[in-house]
């Protein structure tokens, strides 16, 4: 392992990528399937184990996404992710 290099998972402790729930809102329930729309952030960072530090560029943008729920169970599991084109051509990166 490359010195410096974070812990292997898909969380890793020390690594600056994160993610935010901004917003969301439940648009319909009907018959086990609920609509939600939600508005996330996301900053992501990427680790070369070639250069043994994070990687530009990096993917900073907010989203905005409408998923399909199905009901299962006492569970509701994301049956579709209806995620438009983003508004950008070039996300915000460095």
């Amino acid at each position: 392992m490359a010195a410096g290099m974070p812990t292997k998972g898909l969380k890793t402790s020390g690594t600056p990528s994160t993610k935010r729930l901004m917003s969301m809102n439940v648009k319909e329930i009907r018959e086990g399937t609920a609509v939600v729309r939600t508005t996330e952030y996301w900053y992501l960072r990427w680790w070369s184990t070639v250069e043994g530090k994070y990687r530009h560029p990096y993917y900073r943008e907010t989203n905005h996404h409408t998923y399909v729920l199905k009901q299962h169970g006492d569970d509701w599991l994301i049956e579709e992710n209806l995620q438009p084109p983003s508004l950008s051509s070039t996300p915000h990166r460095q």
